[in-house]
């Protein structure tokens, strides 16, 4: 970091807030019950792979939103040999349930309560907006918000640089270097914070290795590390 202050955060949402594979695992478990279909432990890893795989591809403009949300589950049905199942329901009882899932990441509120007032937040992510909306509502993560931008609502998806204009824009363009992207994701935060010229903070709690070309500012393993940090 240099020595020019951060006072505005672009905060992920999946997996630096909030705890997504445990809220995807009950989601999808909850709709292959509502819809009469069996559930094995296995599926959950097995589809938490294909979906990353296919929201990946979509950061890298290869396929869009629609084929990400229903491909993921026609790829799990062809696996698991499960037929007569119309997709596009599935899908929506999907959304609904997940949307009701908001299991925080430890530390998540303190974190953000005690940065509250001192810099200005908004969420960046790429997830469902029906879905995304409700779970920073129940979670009480978007109290500590001053705006939510999310790719279907903006047009484009983090990393592309018109993501990031486009929220900068609806911020009053401040300067650059004073704002910083926080995210576990090296491709779509990371990257994106590089494309669009600001700070980047890597969230990694695992300690992971760096396997992109990309520019790191700074590195945490929990979120309350951030705080001593962004000290005045």
């Amino acid at each position: 970091m240099t020595d020019t202050r951060i006072d505005t955060l672009f905060w992920d949402v999946d997996e630096t807030l909030l705890d997504f594979p445990v809220c995807e695992r009950n989601a999808l478990r909850g709709t292959l019950e509502k819809n009469e279909l069996p559930f094995r432990e296995e599926m959950h890893p097995w589809y938490h792979a294909r979906n990353l795989a296919l929201w990946k591809q979509y950061e890298k403009g290869e396929i869009s939103r629609e084929t990400v949300l229903y491909s993921r589950f026609e790829d799990l049905f062809r696996q698991y040999q499960l037929s007569g199942i119309d997709v596009v329901s599935f899908e929506e009882d999907y959304v609904d349930a997940l949307a009701k899932e908001h299991c925080l990441i430890p530390g998540t509120l303190e974190t953000l309560a005690a940065l509250y007032g001192r810099c200005r937040m908004y969420i960046v992510t790429n997830g469902v907006a029906k879905s995304q909306h409700q779970r920073l509502h129940d979670s009480e993560i978007d109290r500590y918000m001053d705006g939510i931008f999310i790719s279907e609502e903006i047009g484009c998806q983090k990393p592309q640089r018109a993501f990031f204009d486009a929220c900068l824009a609806q911020i009053g363009n401040p300067d650059r270097q004073r704002v910083m992207i926080i995210g576990d994701s090296l491709t779509s935060d990371i990257r994106g914070g590089n494309n669009a010229g600001i700070k980047t903070c890597w969230y990694n709690p695992k300690g992971l290795p760096c396997t992109e070309p990309v520019q790191i500012d700074v590195e945490i393993r929990s979120l309350r590390e951030l705080l001593p940090l962004l000290a005045k």
